[in-house]
């Protein structure tokens, strides 16, 4: 999707692998910073599964959160709406893409994306989360 205005997302990338024996395996993924894709509509978050090694894991869980930060208790983010693609195989990728409808454009809140995954490979499990940098949008 591209978002209002055409400019470029800005994302943050961690990895998840594994070491067994002489053998790194795991992904790459990112989050996206929160964007409109039309000013008024949903506010969209991204989260993708962009590289994997090969051999691959044998199994991926991807989930991606929007989150809003909060004005009452500080240092805290609230979940607005997360997408959860389960257990799976690994695929270059793989998107959750959670969506926050505004109800009004009243008040400029802070929000960022945050993205989860784990990784299975031979019975052992792996896992990281890495959230996007924040935007202040209008949104309530």
């Amino acid at each position: 999707m591209t978002p209002a205005g055409g400019h470029r997302l800005s994302y943050t990338q961690a990895t998840t692998s594994l070491r067994r024996s002489a053998v790194v395996v795991g992904c790459k993924f990112s989050a996206e910073k929160p964007f409109f894709v039309r000013r008024g509509g949903p506010l969209y978050g991204e989260g993708k599964i962009t590289k994997c090694t090969h051999p691959k894991p044998d199994e991926c869980h991807l989930i991606v959160a929007l989150e809003q930060y909060s004005l009452h208790i500080k240092g805290h983010w609230g979940i607005l709406s997360e997408v959860d693609k389960k257990w799976g195989p690994c695929k270059v990728g793989l998107t959750g893409q959670p969506h926050y409808e505004c109800k009004h454009l009243i008040v400029r809140h802070k929000f960022r994306t945050l993205s989860t995954l784990a990784i299975l490979y031979h019975g052992q499990h792996g896992g990281n989360v890495v959230a996007s940098p924040s935007v202040r949008e209008w949104c309530d």
